[in-house]
C-alpha cells in the first residue's frame, strides 16, 4: 500500500515539473519571438538612419516643377536625395523615399528609389524595395533650428535649400507579449 502511494506522489511531482516545463518553453519561446523582432527593427532602423544621415542639399527633381527643395518629410514618411546602395555593390546619386503601406497585411516598411539626374529620354520612374514586413507603425520628425538658436523637434519638413539638423526614425511592431519599439537619430551635415 505504501508503495503505491510513493508511486501516485512520484507521477504527481513528475506530472507538475512537466507542465511546468511546458509553460516555461512557452514563455521562452514568446521572449526569443520579441528578441527577434526588436533585433529586425533595430536592424532597419540602423539602415534607415544611416541612409537619412547621408542626405545631400540637392533639389528633388522628381517632384517636376515645384519650389526646389532638398528633404520634404511628414511624421509618415520621408524623401531625400542622397548617394546610395542601389545594388549588390553599385551606389549611385538617388532620390529616396521611406514610408509604411499600410493597406497591405502585414504592414509594408518600403523605400521607393529615382535616379537623381536620368537620362534625357528616360522617364522619372520609381523602383520600389521592400524593406520590412510586420512593422505597425513608423515615425519621423525634424529637428530645425540654426546655430545659436533654440532647437525644436518637427512632425514636418519643407524648408527650400536647408536641410533639418537632424531626422528621429521610430518603428514600432506588436508581439504577443506587447509594443516593441526601435528609435534613431540620423544627424544630418551641415
Amino acid at each position: 500500500m505504501i508503495e503505491m502511494l510513493v508511486v501516485l506522489v512520484l507521477t504527481a511531482l513528475m506530472s507538475a515539473m512537466m507542465l511546468g516545463t511546458i509553460r516555461q518553453m512557452q514563455h521562452w519561446r514568446h521572449v526569443e519571438q520579441r528578441a527577434l523582432r526588436q533585433a529586425e527593427l533595430d536592424t532597419l532602423a540602423d539602415f534607415m538612419a544611416a541612409e537619412i544621415g547621408g542626405a545631400l542639399n540637392l533639389p528633388l527633381l522628381h517632384r517636376g516643377g515645384e519650389d526646389p527643395v532638398s528633404l520634404v518629410g511628414s511624421s509618415d514618411r520621408v524623401t531625400f536625395v542622397a548617394v546610395l546602395r542601389t545594388g549588390f555593390d553599385i551606389r549611385r546619386l538617388v532620390e529616396a523615399q521611406y514610408s509604411l503601406n499600410g493597406s497591405a497585411t502585414p504592414p509594408i516598411v518600403s523605400r521607393l528609389v529615382w535616379q537623381h539626374r536620368p537620362p534625357v529620354n528616360d522617364s522619372m520612374s520609381a523602383q520600389a524595395e521592400e524593406l520590412y514586413r510586420g512593422a505597425e507603425t513608423i515615425r519621423f520628425r525634424y529637428l530645425a533650428g540654426k546655430e545659436g538658436e533654440p532647437r525644436v523637434w518637427q512632425d514636418s519638413w519643407r524648408a527650400s535649400g536647408q536641410l533639418p539638423v537632424a531626422v528621429q526614425v521610430e518603428l514600432q511592431s506588436r508581439v504577443e507579449s506587447g509594443l516593441i519599439l526601435a528609435r534613431r537619430v540620423a544627424i544630418l551635415a551641415q
